[in-house]
């Protein structure tokens, strides 16, 4: 598409046709990330959406290489997580010597929330770091992935040409800001699960104790039966999945019928009800 829509200008000279080709290239990868953070909010696992974003970096012809670490606070380190387009010599020790906050490129970036271009670097240890200019090293620029209230971890970029303006590394700042949305969403997920699978597992722990208790348990909302355990469906004589759904009222005797409608009325006007009622059911036979 870029192509084609610089195709379209045959009569204008080639240096504005660089620029429009450079402007819809950067208008192209901000697409390709937006639609990241987008595709996110639609339960598009982080892993996927990483590696969205890696691949939307290489669309860039500047871009020689990209890679994410992810931040682990508990330890104080940095994670290498993904990477397109470098050398699996470097990626093997990036992925064995973790980076500690403070550390290095990537954990200045991580420690300050503050991104850092560096126009040489040499690779260390498997890791980034400043050498003087020549020897055909490439530029990096680290910046942070972070959110309104935290750092989520570092994207690195690595470029084939020095010259970068400082709009372009801003809009780069902003694209990695954008690309933490997926981290936001990925914890937002873990947590709810979280809460459910807690819910759940407190859920079952009180049915097995009401089931096992020797009274019937009944509850209600409204008048209507909404959960009652064996007992219930013993006493009653009807099996419980018949009575869930069903007016508790049917099964009283006539008296605590009226007796229940008492208290029903005073608390309309009012009066408070009280704590613990006796009532009286019968059996279907």
């Amino acid at each position: 598409a870029t192509a084609g829509d610089a195709g379209i200008e045959l009569g204008v000279p080639s240096k504005r046709r660089s620029r429009h080709i450079r402007t819809l290239t950067n208008d192209c990868f901000l697409r390709a990330l937006a639609a990241v953070a987008r595709g996110v909010l639609h339960s598009v696992p982080l892993e996927k959406a990483l590696d969205f974003a890696l691949q939307a970096a290489l669309q860039d012809p500047r871009v020689e290489a990209t890679e994410i670490y992810i931040l682990d606070k508990q330890r104080g380190e940095l994670i290498h997580a993904s990477h397109r387009g470098l050398p699996k010599k470097r990626v093997g020790r990036a992925k064995a010597t973790p980076v500690r906050l403070g550390e290095g490129i990537a954990g200045s970036v991580a420690c300050t929330g503050e991104p850092i271009f560096v126009p040489a670097f040499s690779w260390e240890g498997g890791r980034p770091s400043q050498c003087r200019k020549g020897g055909g090293c490439v530029s990096l620029f680290s910046c942070p992935i972070k959110s309104a209230d935290r750092v989520w971890g570092v994207w690195n970029l690595f470029f084939r040409s020095e010259r970068l303006s400082s709009r372009y590394l801003n809009w780069i700042a902003a694209s990695a800001e954008l690309l933490a949305v997926a981290f936001d969403y990925a914890q937002a997920q873990a947590e709810s699960n979280a809460r459910l699978k807690l819910l759940k597992d407190s859920e079952k722990k009180y049915r097995e104790l009401v089931e096992e208790i020797n009274d019937g348990y009944l509850v209600v909302r409204g008048n209507r039966i909404l959960f009652a355990n064996g007992r219930v469906a013993e006493y009653i004589g009807i099996p419980v999945g018949k009575i869930i759904g069903r007016s508790f009222l049917e099964y009283m005797t006539h008296e605590s019928v009226n007796k229940s409608w008492q208290i029903y009325e005073r608390s309309k006007h009012g009066e408070k009800p009280p704590e613990v009622a006796e009532f009286e059911f019968q059996r279907a036979d």
